[in-house]
C-alpha cells in the first residue's frame, strides 16, 4: 500500500478549484478537501475513507484516498 504522508503541491490548481465548485460531480468534495489540506494527513483524515459512487464509473465507488493516489499519478499533484 503506498504511504500518504506530509505536504503536497497542486499542480493544477485552476483545475482543482473547477473541480471543486461543481456540485454535479461527486468527487468535487475530495477536490475541496485536497485544497483545503495540503497535507496528505489532513486529506485522508477528513475524506480518505469516504466512498461516493460515480455513475458510469466502470469501477463502481471510490473513495478520497484512491482520488489523491489518481491525482498524483496523473501529475495533478506532487510531494512537496
Amino acid at each position: 500500500m503506498t504511504e500518504l504522508i506530509g505536504r503536497y503541491v497542486i499542480l493544477r490548481e485552476a483545475f482543482f478549484r473547477k473541480k471543486a465548485g461543481t456540485p454535479g460531480d461527486p468527487t468535487h468534495v475530495f477536490y475541496e478537501a485536497m485544497l483545503r489540506h495540503r497535507t496528505y494527513e489532513g486529506y485522508l483524515a477528513e475524506v480518505g475513507e469516504k466512498m461516493i459512487d460515480r455513475p458510469g464509473y466502470k469501477k463502481g465507488p471510490t473513495n478520497g484516498r484512491d482520488e489523491i493516489l489518481y491525482c498524483r499519478r496523473n501529475a495533478r499533484i506532487k510531494d512537496a
